[in-house]
């Protein structure tokens, strides 16, 4: 839920998230979006709190490990988003909240990767990955330490410098039945 406007404007957003490791060429692709509640198996909703306007959105990241100049592991993770407020949002409040947002949220995917490293609860549930999620960006770790991703000039990858498109053409262990 999100408070805008000193409380004029409140939005709630309710998400599914969907993943997709590709072992063979070593990135992990997500999708999330909000369910379509017009569908017949997927159970309602709950209630908005009052006041508060759901929103609509969808959003595909791509997290690729990548071993770093340094021999260190690092992640590349790029993010395509939409968002349906209910309503037109001026380009240059879309503009200003962005370079005011984005910030804010690098900030704490980094803050979170740190609590990871650190004894305590973060690190615990790591270890304990009760839904094999931390087992699985393992497996996708070690096949981009095994076979690194290049860039689709040939040279090293980086946020200005991402893989060829032939990267997500390799053939996964199961059939989405998409040509």
């Amino acid at each position: 839920m999100l408070s805008l406007l000193m409380g004029l404007v409140k939005l709630e957003a309710v998400w599914e998230v969907l993943r997709f490791p590709n072992h063979a060429a070593g990135f992990l692709a997500e999708h999330i979006e909000t369910p379509n509640e017009e569908i017949p198996d997927v159970p309602p909703l709950p209630e908005s709190p009052k006041g508060y306007k759901r929103t609509t959105s969808t959003t595909y990241n791509l997290w690729m490990p990548v071993v770093s100049a340094d021999n260190s592991d690092a992640t590349i993770l790029v993010q395509v988003n939409r968002v349906e407020v209910g309503f037109s949002v001026p380009t240059y409040i879309l503009k200003q909240d962005f370079w005011f947002i984005a910030p804010s949220i690098m900030r704490q995917f980094r803050e979170g990767a740190n609590l990871a490293q650190n004894p305590g609860k973060h690190r615990d549930r790591m270890q304990q990955d009760p839904d094999g999620f931390y087992e699985e960006i393992s497996k996708l770790i070690e096949a981009a330490r095994s076979n690194p991703h290049v860039a689709a000039d040939g040279g090293s990858i980086g946020v200005s410098k991402l893989p060829h498109v032939s990267m997500f053409k390799q053939r996964l262990p199961f059939d989405f039945g998409i040509a």
